[in-house]
């Protein structure tokens, strides 16, 4: 994009948990953070291109696996010291 000179976009699958983490999934956490920070510091990197760079950001779908971890949280003796906000 930066050779052709028209600018672009780029769009970036992330997670609602990199704005509002879990308890139990922090390994999963770590790595949605670690894709916002690329996405945030390669806006700024690129904007002077033309080029803008978003992400979106899905949250959790009821699935098997969710609906387990949701009864793990619930099984958790301290949950209230689990949220970070």
């Amino acid at each position: 994009m930066i050779a052709q000179g028209k600018g672009g976009k780029l769009i970036v699958c992330c997670s609602d948990v990199a704005y509002r983490p879990w308890p139990i999934l922090s390994h999963y956490c770590a790595a949605k953070w670690g894709v916002r920070g690329l996405m945030q510091a390669a806006a700024m990197e690129l904007a002077k291109h033309n080029i803008t760079v978003n992400a979106y950001c899905p949250g959790m779908c009821s699935t098997v696996l969710s609906t387990n971890r949701i009864v793990l949280y619930r099984n958790c003796k301290n949950r209230n010291l689990l949220f970070v906000y």
